[in-house]
């Protein structure tokens, strides 16, 4: 799954409790820092860690802080086939989709469109954005 980044809600964390509200830590700040990093230097970055420490909310959060109109969200479960990511994106970046099409193909077409600086297109049932990944 593909999507854009949601703008920040009130009930951002995973267990919904009311009145609760986000509070930065030393972790997210650093995510922030490795993030503001990664943007510019146009490189890419993995979080890792245990289970239900707020990686995807810190990495969603400082996106949509940093680079909302840049930036896509992707999630996939470990069983998904790569072939699906890559035709998920292909998609997300306005490229021709092409179940036939060689896979070395596929690559440099997305490393291309990667390489060269955002522009506007428009994902289906999504407004005008722009993408970086």
């Amino acid at each position: 799954m593909i999507r854009a980044l949601r703008p920040p809600g009130p009930q951002d964390h995973f267990m919904k409790l009311a009145d609760a509200r986000l509070c930065p830590t030393r972790a997210t700040r650093l995510n922030a820092e490795n993030i503001k990093t990664i943007l510019d230097a146009d490189s890419m970055m993995c979080v890792h860690g245990g289970v239900s420490l707020g990686k995807s909310l810190a990495a969603e959060r400082n996106l949509y802080d940093l680079a909302p109109d840049t930036s896509l969200y992707a999630r996939y479960p470990r069983e998904v086939p790569l072939k699906h990511f890559r035709a998920d994106l292909m998609d997300a970046l306005g490229l021709p989709a092409d179940d036939a099409r060689d896979r070395r193909l596929s690559e440099r077409l997305v490393l291309e469109a990667l390489q060269t600086p955002p522009r506007p297109h428009r994902r289906r049932g999504a407004g005008s954005r722009t993408r970086r990944l």
